[in-house]
């Protein structure tokens, strides 16, 4: 597959794949993150109802805070429900994914990879959308793999951010 006729796109299985690398590689599982096909088939069916997910994409990492908060990381989109409702960014508008500065910087200690729990994803449109995740090692593995992702969508190797 070929995005603008000229950057080769990984097809969407593989593209799983190495997000599930990915995700095992940075931190991968653990409380409330894990990989999408680990978790039981009625957890998986309850996310899967509440996203709206195109037909072929897959979803491959989920972050489970509540049954009214979670995050999900597809093939195709980043989609998540919070307190305001259900939201997706397609990974195609997605410019980069850093940790929220405000949340690393509030924790007051060198600690703050222990404690951050916001990752930010900003879109080549300028907007920017503050997703909460699990704190610590889940939202490191989410931030890291969420711009793999992003990249991967884009038929590139790493995403050409401002990280």
């Amino acid at each position: 597959m070929t995005v603008d006729n000229s950057v080769q796109v990984l097809p969407v299985k593989e593209r799983a794949e190495q997000i599930e690398r990915t995700f095992a590689k940075h931190g991968g599982e653990s409380l409330r993150s894990r990989a999408f096909a680990t978790l039981p088939e009625d957890v998986r069916l309850r996310l899967v109802s509440g996203a709206r997910l195109d037909p072929e994409e897959i979803v491959v990492v989920a972050i489970m805070l509540s049954d009214s908060s979670w995050v999900l990381l597809t093939t195709e989109h980043i989609s998540w429900r919070d307190v305001s409702g259900t939201h997706s960014v397609r990974l195609l508008e997605v410019e980069d994914v850093l940790v929220d500065e405000t949340s690393m910087h509030s924790q007051g200690t060198s600690y703050w990879k222990y404690h951050v729990n916001r990752a930010v994803v900003t879109t080549k449109t300028g907007q920017s959308f503050t997703i909460e995740t699990e704190p610590g090692r889940g939202c490191m593995a989410f931030v890291s793999t969420a711009k793999r992702a992003a990249g991967l969508r884009h038929g590139v190797r790493y995403i050409r951010g401002k990280s």
